[in-house]
């Protein structure tokens, strides 16, 4: 493992200049544009920096380009860099949720943020509405929009529940919660890649979250568990170094059972 000085001296150049922070390689991995240059980075800062899974990626995707000119190097390097990002191991021996999915990966720009709802209790099988406006100090177009959200239920008996954000007609996310047990309260964090939404997110919309969620007694079972949420919208402003500006959709075109958003059913 060679330190980030023997590394200064071997690219003299671009990676000294640019170079962000020793502690973010995937940043400084993504302003070079030489293959010599990826091939000496990668092979000094594989085993601390990357996952071996993830490291063997990149090592693939550097072998293929390779074959390319310089300025296609730079763009997929870019963009290889980008799709690389890691949720937080799980805790062995934890009884809480163990998140698969990994984060969406984060462009460098500082995102604006928009809450759609912040601490939401879901105790019933009433719709939750919210309002949205677009972030003011972050205009589109933007280089990713993410939405992020934070659940957790209170420790007691409750089953899993169907969750539904939809906004302006259109939906934004849909999954399931977790059950919890009398000695468990399971919180999770949840990711979705919205940027292909981002005409939709251009103007004002009104906005629901549902999940249906029973507290009660029913068949003589008391059921405990309520489920907290808080959602959010992180707004990226586009990187002008990054050439992965790919088109967006020109609009968006909600399919659901109501106006304002709704499951539609399907009947044969």
């Amino acid at each position: 493992m060679l330190p980030a000085r023997t590394i200064r001296r071997a690219l003299p150049g671009q990676l000294s200049r640019d170079w962000p922070s020793p502690t973010n390689p995937q940043a400084a991995l993504c302003t070079l544009g030489e293959p010599i240059q990826i091939a000496v980075y990668l092979t000094c800062y594989l085993s601390d920096s990357l996952s071996l899974q993830g490291g063997l990626a990149m090592l693939r995707a550097f072998r293929s380009m390779m074959l390319m000119s310089r300025w296609t190097v730079a763009a997929a390097l870019a963009l290889t860099c980008s799709q690389i990002a890691f949720a937080d191991p799980p805790t062995i021996g934890s009884t809480n949720v163990a998140v698969a999915d990994p984060l969406i990966p984060a462009p460098y720009t500082t995102p604006c943020t928009v809450t759609l709802y912040a601490n939401l209790e879901f105790a019933n099988f009433d719709s939750k509405p919210f309002d949205y406006a677009p972030p003011a100090n972050c205009p589109g177009p933007w280089q990713k929009v993410v939405l992020s959200a934070d659940y957790s239920v209170t420790m007691g008996r409750q089953f899993d529940r169907t969750a539904e954000i939809w906004l302006g007609g259109a939906i934004v996310y849909f999954g399931t919660t977790q059950e919890p047990s009398s000695a468990v309260a399971p919180s999770w964090h949840i990711e979705r890649d919205l940027t292909d939404y981002s005409a939709l997110f251009a103007g004002a919309h009104s906005g629901h979250a549902t999940l249906g969620n029973f507290v009660g007694t029913s068949g003589g079972v008391n059921y405990t568990g309520v489920i907290h949420g808080t959602a959010k919208l992180l707004f990226y402003p586009e990187a002008p170094t990054v050439p992965d500006h790919p088109p967006r959709p020109d609009i968006v075109l909600p399919l659901s059972g109501s106006a304002d958003g709704s499951t539609a059913d399907l009947a044969s």
